[in-house]
């Protein structure tokens, strides 16, 4: 069934350690899933061993969409296919879809630009015509639901900065240092920790930016969650084990049953960015597993915290 979507690169099931408190795989771990898949995706175009620690070339993430398209629960069967989206001079572009394997629908999707690097000093280098042509006999036509929706994939300059966060008084959920445990075997942060630095934040970021939903609705406090729904993330710089980050968040847009939060993943060393981030995020029941509508009272009082023109 997913043969047309070229080959299998990832399967295995949820584990509990990997659910958050929604009671589904936590965000991270859908970024964790295409780290796991890359190996296979990298063997496939002739780059076998390309995330070993004797690799002398490998591939980098530098953007990465994904859309989370059905919940995945404890125990839940899934596996992930890979294939080619274009082919650049200096990217690859490859589209990674995570099935729920009894049913066959799609749990999420991922699209990666990929840069071939020099394993050890990073240096980017061009892609050769032998891989660009391996690639490209792995291109697949993506399913509708893997485009973006509420999110641009346009190339675009970042003003992420600590100094543009503080003139922009975006609040700050999360701050800390990279672990040695948390990277990968060239000493680069885990793809999936940078998302983990935002969604540990997550719990300030929801009360501080709509307020308490549960003065507008017959829900509990303790019963309304939040859900990630679409995501864009630029990969500026991979930190290593001793750098410090410190997350700026602010609100740029509100619907009737969505937010746009955009988050900067800094280097408070030096005020740059080492990630940016354009998120949709919406309000979840816990017990009806459903999406909540935001009230237009609550609305109101969003728009009055959204910064205007924040981005990327």
């Amino acid at each position: 069934m997913t043969d047309q979507f070229g080959p299998e690169v990832w399967r295995g099931s949820v584990n509990a350690w990997e659910c958050d408190q929604m009671g589904h795989l936590s965000a991270r771990y859908y970024l964790a899933l295409v780290r796991h898949g890359l190996p296979g995706f990298a063997a496939a175009i002739g780059l076998s061993g390309a995330f070993k620690e004797t690799a002398e070339r490998t591939l980098l993430v530098t953007d990465l969409h994904i859309r989370f398209l059905r919940e995945a629960r404890l125990s839940a069967l899934l596996h992930m296919t890979a294939g080619t989206v274009a082919t650049e001079a200096d990217h690859l572009v490859v589209q990674f879809l995570l099935w729920h394997s009894g049913s066959g629908e799609l749990a999420a999707t991922m699209r990666v630009r990929l840069a071939l690097i020099d394993a050890r000093g990073g240096e980017r280098l061009a892609m050769p015509a032998e891989l660009t042509d391996r690639a490209d006999a792995l291109r697949i036509d993506c399913p509708e639901k893997a485009e973006p929706r509420s999110v641009t994939l346009e190339p675009m300059a970042t003003r992420a900065c600590l100094a543009e966060a503080d003139r922009l008084g975006l609040i700050c959920p999360s701050r800390g240092a990279i672990g040695a445990e948390m990277c990968d075997v060239f000493g680069r942060l885990r793809l999936e920790g940078f998302l983990a630095a935002i969604t540990d934040g997550m719990p300030m970021v929801g009360p501080a930016l709509r307020g308490d939903l549960a003065d507008y609705l017959d829900i509990a406090p303790e019963r309304i969650g939040g859900a990630m729904v679409e995501y864009r993330l630029i990969y500026h710089r991979y930190p290593r084990a001793g750098d410090r980050f410190e997350v700026r968040s602010g609100l740029a847009g509100v619907s009737e049953r969505t937010m746009r939060i955009i988050h900067w993943l800094l280097d408070p060393e030096t005020g740059q960015p080492w990630l940016s981030a354009d998120g949709v995020v919406v309000s979840f029941d816990l017990d009806a597993r459903k999406v909540i509508a935001i009230p237009p009272e609550a609305q109101a009082g969003m728009q009055e915290v959204i910064t205007p023109g924040l981005g990327v």
